[in-house]
């Protein structure tokens, strides 16, 4: 257990360093736009609200992996007890519970937050993908044949995973069907493509341009961020 509360610790401290650092790359780049137009100043708003997402992402993170510790610290005293008193177990059992549907809470919010932010950039011409939020997303929002949804901790560091119950077509016998690879794993793909959008997006575009073309408000800006 220690060594597995080391690991959710280094994981926090990481994830907050690097959302403060992409806070204070967009901040930067909302400083390049002129707010002279309609256009800039929607370019503003949207930008605002990419920093208000990341906040709100750096504030669900903490409390999701706090409660990932919380669970798993539970979970080795529920079996530690279980042999010696099935009361207590019951209370603990009903703990965590508790925590893990909180938990569930928050990771949904936090799954609609990211793509919110993956939304905004691709209105900006700043796409990028993540494949385990945009999974992870689209298993929350769709799929009526789901009959159950769960999370439940990993102890190998990958974080909380989503977990289903479906019934298939013509077929009423429970299957789970959705592959998590943890909400930890999502993140860190996540935070590394958006820098990599960031990175990289105003040379594409610089190489796509047409020599009279009329650039976008958000290509200009990026082309002067980056001299």
């Amino acid at each position: 257990m220690g060594k597995f509360q080391e690991l959710l610790e280094k994981k926090h401290k990481d994830f907050d360093e690097e959302i403060n650092r992409l806070i204070k790359r967009i901040t930067q780049l909302r400083k390049k736009v002129e707010t002279k137009s309609s256009e800039d100043k929607k370019v503003h708003k949207k930008l605002d609200e990419v920093i208000y997402k990341l906040r709100e992402l750096q504030y669900l993170i903490t409390e999701i992996i706090e409660l990932d510790q919380e669970t798993i610290h539970m979970t080795t005293i529920m079996a530690m007890e279980l042999q010696f008193t099935d009361a207590k177990h019951f209370t603990r059992d009903s703990e965590v519970s508790t925590m893990l549907i909180e938990m569930g809470t928050l990771a949904e919010s936090f799954y609609y937050a990211a793509y919110r932010i993956m939304k905004i950039f691709e209105k900006l011409d700043l796409p990028f993908k993540s494949e385990g939020i945009q999974s992870v997303k689209s298993f929350l929002s769709s799929h009526p044949e789901i009959v159950s949804r769960s999370i439940g901790s990993s102890l190998d560091g990958a974080g909380p995973m989503m977990k289903s119950e479906v019934v298939e077509r013509h077929n009423t016998q429970k299957k789970d069907r959705f592959n998590d690879r943890g909400l930890y794993k999502n993140f860190e793909e996540f935070l590394k493509n958006m820098n990599w959008a960031l990175d990289t997006h105003s040379v594409h575009f610089q190489k796509r341009e047409q020599p009279h073309e009329k650039r976008s408000i958000l290509k200009r800006v990026m082309d002067r961020f980056r001299r």
